[in-house]
């Protein structure tokens, strides 16, 4: 068995290790769901944070819950089998920003900050952190033995947009703001005995003062995907926000990433680039006293954006930094090592398969848009130089692009198809769809647009 050689360190560099598990899109079944447990704990993780967003059954408002929710029955079940591995569940409910699936529903327009984007609650309005407080005491009465608890808070670039919340931080800070907002969670966690967590890249800007004052009421998970952590040029995670709240007596945690963090188009991860990020967390750990460190896994940059890199291409990927976290450094052999262990759960023959339908159907969606971007640059360069056109090269551009959406389409059902049992329906047609009907709608545009020398639709 490859497994118990591989996680080979005595005492494990990462204390504590938690893999993110965001059900915004591309969600498991139930079934799956479960394996997936069975497979976190072959690689030595410890804790699940879950990103609930629209899977959790929510009694507080019912039109929470997406068709595909988890029943409470399931999520007990759940509950239960994380129990018998020792594996922590902690919860991850968005308080301020990221807050479309509650934002977007009628009734709710008056709590946005913004009053077109479903994006940022504002903290002003009624309702807005009584919501949030609900949707966390839903989770806290279903799932026991909660130790910490996830209240997002990362990315409110519009906070302060609303008029009223531009006066209260002139008057009052937008440390004060922020936590107006998250104040009746906070409390509700507190009087349960559950640490706060919070993503550190809006408190980090706070002042030094401010961030005093709060530094014992959570802690603060520092992320970063790419680079190395220590680079203090690197974005978000540089080097001088983790000095700065370390000084200031922050307790902190770290997270790096195994897919969803390499663009919003991404099919599969760059497992090399996630490692020199999980690697510079591995070696910082000890320097700062970090608590553990959280492997993201991003399925949508939001709730309304394209879903991005299934879970079952990008196994290998977790296999990688679960191993370089608990040993301290990569794999001895590489990818080879983390097949070898996904091979002993049974995994690795299905990942093969996922991962080059990934690649095919990737190839083809790329050549597509370089097929359009060179009609549209030939489109342009006709009008400008009418006399240079009816070379007969659009005709072949377009006989070639619409090789590569017949290609597309071909692996998108595949893809489909090999989903099917291990993701929700209609997830996965929704997944290869959005990306393939961007392209023929391109296309034909094009076609329609008149300028170019082809006159037949080649999507009929």
């Amino acid at each position: 068995m490859a497994t118990a050689s591989t996680f080979g360190a005595q005492s494990p560099a990462v204390p504590f290790r938690g893999v993110h598990l965001d059900l915004k899109g591309l969600v498991p079944t139930f079934h799956r769901l479960l394996k997936l447990v069975d497979i976190f704990d072959t690689l030595k993780i410890q804790a699940i944070l879950v990103e609930w967003e629209d899977c959790f059954p929510w009694s507080c408002d019912p039109r929470l819950r997406a068709p595909h929710a988890y029943t409470e029955d399931q999520i007990l079940q759940f509950s239960k089998r994380c129990d018998e591995l020792g594996i922590e569940i902690i919860p991850l409910v968005q308080s301020l920003g990221h807050s479309e699936n509650v934002l977007r529903l009628p009734g709710n327009e008056g709590m946005r900050e913004i009053q077109h984007r479903t994006d940022v609650f504002h903290p002003l309005a009624q309702g807005s952190s009584q919501i949030v407080a609900a949707m966390v005491s839903d989770v806290i009465e279903l799932i026991p033995g909660i130790k910490h608890f996830h209240l997002g808070g990362d990315e409110v670039y519009t906070l302060g947009k609303n008029p009223a919340s531009k006066e209260f931080i002139e008057n009052h800070g937008i440390a004060e703001l922020y936590l107006k907002q998250l104040k009746p969670s906070l409390t509700l966690l507190k009087e349960n005995s559950i640490r706060p967590l919070l993503w550190h890249d809006e408190v980090v800007q706070w002042e030094d003062q401010q961030i005093q004052v709060f530094a014992q009421d959570f802690d603060l998970v520092v992320w970063g995907y790419t680079g190395d952590p220590r680079n203090p040029e690197t974005y978000h995670f540089r080097l001088p926000h983790i000095q700065k709240l370390h000084h200031l007596g922050c307790s902190l945690w770290g997270a790096t990433s195994y897919k969803g963090a390499d663009g919003p188009w991404a099919n599969l991860p760059d497992t090399l680039a996630r490692a020199k990020a999980t690697q510079g967390w591995a070696e910082l750990t000890a320097d700062f006293g970090l608590k553990g460190i959280f492997i993201t896994a991003w399925s949508r940059y939001a709730s309304g954006r394209i879903q991005v890199s299934p879970i079952d291409g990008a196994l290998d990927s977790l296999a990688y930094m679960a191993i370089t976290l608990h040993n301290g450094q990569a794999p001895t052999d590489g990818i080879d090592t983390c097949i070898s262990v996904l091979d002993d759960l049974g995994e690795a023959e299905y990942l093969a398969t996922c991962k080059q339908l990934l690649l095919n159907f990737t190839k083809h969606v790329d050549k597509s848009w370089e097929w359009i971007r060179q009609l549209h640059e030939q489109k342009e360069n006709i009008k400008l130089e009418p006399t240079r056109a009816n070379s007969g090269i659009e005709e072949i551009i377009f006989d070639l692009l619409a090789q590569d959406i017949k290609a597309c389409r071909e692996y998108g059902e595949q893809l489909e198809q090999c989903l099917n049992g291990k993701v929700a329906s209609p997830l996965p047609q929704y997944y290869w769809e959005s990306r393939l009907k961007a392209i023929e709608d391109a296309s034909n545009q094009l076609v329609n647009d008149g300028v170019l020398c082809s006159s037949t639709p080649i999507l009929a």
